[in-house]
């Protein structure tokens, strides 16, 4: 069950009041039963405050771990952190 559109965008708003970011993980996006899910926050988010994140690998490949993740260009470096890449 998911939040109506109005709720969804006072969500929105109260985060990007804040300054704060929010992570919107998409995973059942293709396990919708009730029809047409809603879109994601990210889409309607105009200052760039969602990072979305989403999952193939219930759908693609359960035995692989696939994913992506999408946030505005500015997203803070210092979110993924030199902990969070790969060396070299």
């Amino acid at each position: 069950m998911s939040a109506g559109a109005d709720r969804r965008m006072a969500v929105l708003e109260v985060v990007a009041r804040a300054g704060a970011f929010m992570i919107e993980d998409d995973w059942a996006r293709d396990f919708s039963l009730e029809g047409d899910p809603p879109p994601p926050l990210a889409q309607s988010d105009p200052h760039g405050h969602v990072v979305y994140v989403r999952s193939l690998s219930k759908c693609a490949a359960p035995g692989m771990r696939i994913g992506a993740t999408c946030a505005r260009h500015w997203f803070p470096a210092e979110a993924s952190g030199p902990h969070l890449r790969r060396p070299g």
